[in-house]
């Protein structure tokens, strides 16, 4: 019999995060923490998550060596919100990190006017592009640990996660590339740590070889083009390619007549994950080969997936099926503990922050909207569940996920899609109207999340966007 949530049984307290031990830093004793995050890497594309073909065998055998977390899902599809629900366990709701690039900002409670006319100036003015930021309130996770006397490092890829967006707070060294390309950000983590061997460190490293443009290596693209996994295939109608985000349409490969082919364009975007999987291998290799793995907490996640046709779109950041909420988590503990164990029960990326703290050993932190899922030993939760929303200019979107039920509600135009994800995983027939009771209880639920996320809502800032950060985020597809 299928099942729904009951009420989520844990304190929701409020957003000021407060250790429950003391926070004056003291010398730190136990392992380290590295997190990877893979930006656009949706967990089916995985093998070790399903996906047939070779796309991962490097995350493939580090799963083999760790705990595979089965159904965590993203709380918002695109990376700035998602990255600041990591670092803070906080839902988007209270984070306050949801406005998108292309959105006039609010000012002293007032729209933005892209009419309104300069102090002095009879001429209208250009709108002015604001986004926000982090606030200062939130406690990151690299706040925590920095109290707690670790080292903190960040080697960033994504133009969204800047320190001037409150994204550095806690970080000792922030380092922030331009290039894609992830072999830097890798190899300066790598010898960050090497530099402070001997202190417990906490690093961040987040990827972008798999988001789009999809220009991973020609050798990665040939190894997998005749994948199983990559499903159906057809050919695009001139309607159907020009309907393809043009930024994904920069790389030459495009120019080709493959490119007319849904398969290729799947097998690319694989590619990429076959690049960064080996990025992440060699991660994982110098870090065993200095001796230093078996005393590391290392954890590989992702912002959020990627739709390839999937739902007549492309990109991410526009819906919440699970081809763009539905992340990889793996963790290796120290000396391999736990190795092999897979994980069944839903979970989210605000249960990031509580499990690493519980598998470094540290005191619990009050305030977090994240559970702990280190006891290994517990029982599953079958009403367990999991909400996202911050879909691109569309704030009252949002999803519940349950293990067997995915709504998706649009509260500003009361419309519902319910799906029975046992008999339809793919999210493509909506039974609303065939159970409206499931629906009302999962609404019921939703409007309690909205209701406590909204008590611990921390205070909005928003910054301006340089017109050459405009350039950059317009190059990746986040044009207003």
């Amino acid at each position: 019999m299928s099942t729904i949530p009951r009420r989520n049984v844990l304190p929701w307290a409020s957003a000021l995060l407060l250790f429950s031990g003391a926070c004056g830093p003291s010398k730190p004793e136990g392992p380290s923490l590295v997190l990877v995050i893979v930006d656009t890497l949706r967990a089916d594309y995985l093998s070790c998550y399903g996906f047939e073909g070779e796309t991962s065998p490097r995350l493939d055998a580090l799963a083999g060596e760790g705990i595979v977390f089965e159904h965590c899902y993203s709380q918002a599809p695109w990376t700035k919100p998602s990255v600041a629900t990591i670092l803070t366990s906080l839902h988007p709701r209270a984070h306050g990190v949801l406005t998108h690039h292309g959105w006039f900002g609010e000012r002293d409670g007032r729209k933005a006017d892209p009419h309104a006319a300069g102090a002095g100036s009879k001429e209208p003015t250009e709108p002015t592009a604001v986004t926000d930021v982090l606030p200062a309130r939130a406690r990151t996770l690299a706040e925590i640990l920095r109290a707690r006397g670790y080292r903190t490092a960040a080697f960033v890829t994504n133009p969204w996660i800047r320190p001037e967006w409150g994204f550095a707070q806690g970080f000792e060294r922030f380092e922030h590339y331009r290039e894609k390309d992830g072999r830097l950000p890798v190899a300066d983590a790598l010898k960050w740590l090497k530099e402070n061997e001997g202190t417990p460190s906490f690093v961040l490293v987040h990827l972008m070889d798999v988001h789009g443009p999809y220009d991973a290596p020609e050798e990665d693209y040939r190894a997998l083009r005749e994948s199983p996994g990559l499903q159906e295939d057809w050919t695009l109608d001139d309607r159907s390619f020009l309907r393809i985000p043009e930024y994904l349409r920069l790389s030459p490969w495009t120019r080709d007549p493959a490119a007319r082919e849904l398969a290729t364009w799947r097998a690319r975007y694989a590619a990429g994950i076959r690049d960064v999987d080996e990025k992440i291998g060699s991660l994982v290799d110098r870090l065993r080969e200095e001796g230093t793995l078996d005393e590391t907490v290392l954890m590989v996640t992702a912002d959020h997936g990627e739709e390839l046709l999937e739902h007549d779109g492309w990109d991410h950041g526009r819906n919440l099926y699970d081809h763009q909420t539905r992340v990889p988590w793996i963790v290796r503990l120290p000396g391999g503990a736990s190795a092999g164990t897979r994980v069944s029960e839903v979970c989210s990326l605000t249960d990031v922050m509580p499990t690493a703290l519980s598998f470094l050993g540290l005191d619990g932190v009050r305030g977090l909207h994240g559970r702990d899922r280190s006891d290994l030993s517990r029982a599953a939760d079958p009403f367990a569940f999991s909400i996202a929303e911050g879909v691109k200019w569309r704030p009252q979107v949002f999803s519940l996920r349950t293990k067997d039920y995915k709504l998706v509600a649009d509260l500003e135009r009361t419309r519902y899609r319910l799906f029975h994800l046992r008999t339809d995983p793919r999210e493509q027939n909506d039974v609303s109207a065939r159970e409206p009771e499931t629906v009302r209880l999962l609404l019921e639920e939703l409007h309690a999340h909205i209701k406590r996320a909204g008590e611990d809502a921390l205070s909005p800032e928003q910054v301006e966007i340089s017109e050459e950060l405009q350039e950059r985020l317009d190059d990746l597809g986040y044009g207003g």
